[in-house]
């Protein structure tokens, strides 16, 4: 006896919710450029543009999980997101380089680091749990230390399976537009082990 077919509700996957994450903040102050401007500022004031343009054309919502200058730790980003009944989280930042001649922009997706460069960046970012009162927590939410980082590697690609095909799909089409649209140096779609995107991996892309 074949089962009766579950009847699926075709707004369940429609992508009415976009959370906004606003990297660093607070005391956290991300990235500093040469004449002293602060990471934590620039992306605050794209995300909130970005909001704004968002509610202005009124098909999704726009959920910022910072709207000032403030520390938010990595997990409860995540937590905002998944509240919120988020279908997209989408974390903003200005990355620095020590050479000049670094230009453009790269979009990642939670999964293990295929390159040097990849884990660097992801490593830089994550420096923000030292602000918050248990910074070992992700560490031990990521990998079991005991293991073999090979076996490691696995857990993290399993744990970020849930949604990894819409999020290389969705990341691909953020790179061409704003390739396209800005003119920038598209660097890549990429992916790395980031501890804001870690609650939120089985529940939207």
């Amino acid at each position: 006896i074949l089962p009766k077919e579950t009847a699926v509700d075709p707004l369940m996957w429609r992508i009415d919710t976009v959370v906004i994450d606003a990297g660093h903040g607070g005391e956290d102050s991300g990235a500093k450029g040469p004449t002293g401007t602060n990471e934590k500022d620039v992306v605050l004031a794209v995300s909130k543009e970005l909001a704004r343009i968002i509610g202005e054309r009124g098909e999704m919502e726009a959920v910022l999980t910072r709207d000032k200058d403030v520390f938010i730790p990595l997990h409860q980003r995540a937590r905002i997101a998944v509240n919120s009944g988020g279908k997209l989280f989408i974390s903003i930042h200005a990355n620095a380089s020590r050479s000049r001649e670094a230009t453009g922009f790269e979009v990642f997706f939670l999964s293990d680091a295929k390159t040097d460069d990849a884990a660097t960046v992801a490593e830089r970012e994550n420096q923000s749990a030292k602000f918050e009162k248990n910074p070992n927590y992700y560490a031990s939410l990521l990998h079991d230390s005991n293991l073999p980082k090979d076996v490691q590697d696995i857990q993290l690609d399993i744990a970020s399976n849930v949604f990894l095909k819409e999020s290389q799909d969705i990341c691909s089409i953020l790179a061409d537009k704003v390739s396209t649209v800005m003119g920038q140096t598209n660097r890549g779609v990429k992916q790395a082990g980031f501890y804001v995107m870690l609650g939120t991996q089985a529940t939207m892309p």
